[in-house]
């Protein structure tokens, strides 16, 4: 069943540029892709609440279930950095480490794949270091956390991810942690 609206029934053009800034879209057409994401991730949340799917919860934990529907919807299944979450939600950095976090650890089993992807990405990027280690640029805290603790569940025995000396993002994974990571969650090498 298609469902069509006008955005300009529903925003004036004030709330319309402001929300094109606020999602980094260069034009009507990426505005649109943005929206109809934003869409949809409201329009599950409502379906699943019309369907019992939950009750009305208290604000944080509406926040979490929010949350999860635009990382399933608008993020297209990866996790967002805090700066993501800070420029469309209008929250701090702090506040939004912390809804990371906590959405995270509500939905550890829901979110997995969207783990999976997005350190597929980050890994995706990774360049040779001169000791054979992976250096990769990780700019979420809460990202270079959750790796952490899935390193030390899979990888106790292997080598720590260590921050890259003079870099503001940059971590070395060595070798045999990097395998077993990938490994463990079923990435590509």
């Amino acid at each position: 069943m298609p469902i069509s609206f006008n955005v300009n029934d529903i925003l004036d053009a004030t709330e319309q540029a402001t929300i094109q800034r606020t999602v980094g879209a260069n034009n009507a057409a990426q505005l649109d892709r943005a929206v109809t994401k934003l869409a949809k991730a409201a329009m599950r949340e409502f379906a699943d609440l019309i369907l019992g799917k939950y009750a009305l919860r208290p604000a944080a934990e509406v926040h979490q279930v929010r949350l999860l529907h635009l990382i399933g919807h608008y993020f297209d299944g990866r996790i967002p950095t805090e700066l993501d979450l800070v420029g469309l939600l209008r929250i701090q950095e702090r506040a939004a480490t912390r809804l990371l976090d906590d959405t995270s650890a509500r939905n550890s089993d829901a979110l997995r794949p969207a783990y999976q992807a997005t350190l597929q990405a980050i890994f995706d990027a990774k360049t040779p270091n001169v000791d054979g280690s992976h250096q990769v640029t990780i700019v979420s805290s809460h990202m270079l956390a959750w790796l952490r603790v899935e390193s030390s569940r899979v990888a106790a025995t292997y080598g720590q991810i260590f921050k890259v000396r003079g870099t503001n993002d940059r971590y070395a994974i060595p070798i045999d942690t990097y395998n077993a990571i990938c490994d463990d969650l079923g990435l590509n090498r």
